[in-house]
This record gives structure tokens, C-alpha cells and sequence, in this order.
């Protein structure tokens, strides 16, 4: 209320940001509450928001850290996996019977690395998880969205599952399937055929576009003219 009767211009700058506009991806069924949310929580003057695309014209593609476009890239890795909506016990459950492929999984209850037949768990760690996503075949992920927009700009192939009930996360898998990453809501036996049929098959996918900072620097000078 302060800064509204001083006039002081406010800037936001985030993701979220970008849900201000009606042309930024959603789900079929729209959460009116989380839509309420969007519109209301974070109030600004003007808008500098990310995302996997400009949808309008105050979005930019994300801003990348230096350690991710620095990573030297192979395919020597396995299948990447960070689900932390998910308990080891399930994901072992599951993935195993992915016989495809071999699954290298950072786990927020793992603590001692360890194997389990085609999978392997390891403590969470960023920069062991950057250096492996490096090397991954691919990454299966929630539907955040950072991983993903590093996975893309790193030409990894790409697997959501958004974390329930939470609606930005629905959004941004609408967002990536429409980019062909595939999705599915929940990870349980029915979503198994989907898991197999992305491991035995290529995925093409556009590289994902980054905003370089000196860019982003002129569009808020621009928002505050």
C-alpha cells in the first residue's frame, strides 16, 4: 500500500510471472483458485517473466547458470531421474521393471549410495547432479522449471510427471508437451508402457533458447520507462 501511494514503479521478475498472461500455456481444466493466485499474490507495476517460450511479449526464454552452459556433454550416462514427490520404495517398485534402461536416481532419503538391480541411488547433491545430467540419456523429472529448461538446452531427452496439486506444475507439462516432451499425471503401473516406449525410442526435440542477461537488463530498463 506503501509503494502504491509513492508511485514507486515494482518490477516483478519470475516464472510465476508469466501466468499474468492468458497466452502462457494451462491445462484443459483451469484451477480458478491457483489462476486467483497468480493474478494476486505478487502484484507489480510491470512484468519481466520466464519461460520455456515468449508466449507474450514480457516473457523471456529462462536465464541459465554459467555451470550448466559450461557442462561438457556426453551420452555415456544413464537414465536421470529426480522425483522427490516419490519414497525410494515405489521407485524402486517401478523403474526396475524398466528393464530398458539403467536409472540413476538422486533421492532426498538416500543416505548411502547404493544399488538396486538396474537402479542406482545416490544422496542429493547439485553439482553431482549437474555432472551426471551431463552425461544422462535422459532426464525423468517433475514438471519445475529449471530442470527441465536445463535438460532442453542441454539436448536431453525429457520425461515429466508434475507434482500433484500443484497447478504451475500442470501448466508447465502443458507447456513441454506442446514442445513434444511427454507426460503423464502420476507415476504408478499404468504410466510403465509410457516410461518404456521414451527409453527404446528417439526423442527430437528444439534445443531450448536462453535469455543472455545483457538482454534481460534492457527489458527491465525498458519496464520502467
Amino acid at each position: 500500500m506503501r509503494r502504491k501511494k509513492s508511485k514507486v514503479p515494482l518490477i516483478g521478475l519470475s516464472h510465476q510471472a508469466a501466468f499474468l498472461s492468458p497466452k502462457t500455456p494451462r491445462p484443459k481444466a483451469k484451477n480458478l483458485f491457483a489462476e486467483w493466485v497468480f493474478r494476486n499474490y505478487a502484484p507489480c507495476s510491470k512484468a519481466t517473466a520466464f519461460h520455456f517460450e515468449a508466449y507474450d511479449d514480457f516473457i523471456q526464454h529462462p536465464i541459465l547458470r554459467s555451470k550448466v552452459k559450461d557442462l561438457k556433454l556426453s551420452q555415456a550416462g544413464k537414465y536421470l531421474v529426480y522425483l522427490p514427490a516419490y519414497n525410494e520404495q515405489l521407485l524402486k517398485q517401478l523403474l526396475s521393471q524398466v528393464k530398458e534402461a539403467e536409472w540413476l536416481i538422486f533421492s532426498k532419503e538416500c543416505k548411502e549410495d547404493y544399488h538396486f538391480q538396474n537402479l542406482e541411488f545416490r544422496k542429493i547433491d547439485g553439482d553431482s547432479f549437474l555432472n551426471e545430467l551431463a552425461a544422462a540419456k535422459g532426464l525423468l523429472c517433475s514438471a519445475g522449471f529449471e530442470a527441465p529448461a536445463e535438460a532442453l538446452y542441454l539436448k536431453k531427452k525429457l520425461f515429466v510427471i508434475p507434482i500433484k496439486g500443484q497447478y504451475e506444475q500442470d501448466c508447465n507439462a502443458e507447456a513441454l508437451n506442446l514442445k513434444g516432451v511427454p507426460s503423464v499425471k502420476t507415476l504408478n503401473k499404468n504410466s510403465l508402457s509410457a516410461l518404456k516406449n521414451w527409453v527404446s525410442n528417439p526423442q527430437q526435440l528444439e534445443p531450448q533458447k536462453i535469455t543472455a542477461a545483457e538482454d534481460l537488463i534492457i527489458s527491465i530498463l525498458d519496464n520502467l520507462k
